[in-house]
Order: structure tokens, then sequence, then C-alpha cells
């Protein structure tokens, strides 16, 4: 009855609020034990960009169980997004058929709970990492603002690229001969 809808109620909260709390604890552990710091910070101030892979799927097998369990669930929120239209057509490169969304949490949470939770932990964990690695480098490069959460999701889908692809590229000479204003 009553009682046994709220218990259900009351286990499915509890069991969210696990799921995130160990979320943002398992990039904040990312962040603090696994990512490379120094590696970062002398590639952003030499070439201005850092990659580096296996970032949530390296380390000890339960993390990496994690970690591609975590990347699991977020690339299904991008998907998820993707087909109920919670991203934007980035109009800045129609061609490229490309979505955009940010991450901004709030309402949009029900959306994306792992990659808010992502952006949250790694917003807020990384910048004062790197923000002192690129003080021991004596760098002139802006520091990372420690305060501000912000992400975007960008997602790229085939079939609206090649729409757009056949949409915006010039006909072929054989067209040309068809149209009367040629």
């Amino acid at each position: 009855g009553e009682a046994d809808e709220t218990v259900a109620k009351a286990s499915s909260l509890v069991e969210s609020q696990r799921k995130s709390v160990d979320c943002l604890t398992f990039v904040r552990k990312r962040v603090e034990e696994y990512f490379p710091i120094g590696d970062a910070a002398k590639a952003l101030v030499e070439k201005g960009y850092f990659v580096y892979d296996g970032f949530l799927s390296s380390g000890s097998d339960e993390d990496v169980a994690f970690g591609n369990s975590l990347v699991a669930e977020m690339t299904e929120e991008s998907f998820s997004m993707l087909a109920n239209d919670k991203l934007e057509r980035d109009i800045t490169r129609l061609v490229d058929g490309e979505y955009v969304g940010g991450i901004v949490g709030g309402e949009r949470y029900a959306d994306c709970p792992r990659l808010t939770e992502y952006v949250v932990s790694l917003t807020r964990h990384l910048p004062p990492l790197l923000n002192n690695e690129l003080v021991n480098l004596q760098s002139t490069m802006p520091k990372l603002d420690t305060t501000a959460s912000m992400g975007t999701l960008r997602v790229y889908d085939r079939n609206t690229r090649l729409g757009a692809e056949s949409l915006l590229s010039a006909p072929s000479s054989e067209d040309a001969i068809k149209r009367p204003f040629g």
C-alpha cells in the first residue's frame, strides 16, 4: 500500500544519492591521485593544450570497472539528450552535424546527473592544483576560476552531418544543366 510506496521512493532517493556521492568522490580521487598535473601545466604553457586518455578508466580493476560504468552512463545521458531535443544545433559549425548543450545542473540535472557531477567535481578539484603548477612554472597564463562549475556537451550526429552536407554542397555540373536558372 502507501507504506510500500513510501519505502520504494525512499530507497530510490537513497540509491540516487549514493550514486551521486560515488561519482563526485571518484572524479575527485582521479584528479588528486592519478591526473598528471605537472605534465598538464607544462603542456598548456608550451603548446596551449593537453590530452590525457584514460582519465576515468585506468588504475585498479575496480577503478577501471567503475570508470567504464561512469563513461557508459554519461554516454547514455548524452544520447538521451540528443534524442529528446535537449541539445541545440551548433549553427556555427552547421556542416559538422554537432549539437551542444551546457552542463548547468539545476533543472537540467535530471537530464544528465552523472555528466553534471563529473563537471562539478572536476571543476572544483582540478583548478587549484593546476593554478599551483602554473605558479611553479612562473607562467603568465590566466588562472582558472576555482568557484565556477561550467561545462559543455558536444555530440556528433552523422545523419545530421550528411543531411547538412547535401543541403549546403555545391550542385554538380549535371544538376546545373537541368536547372532553368543554371
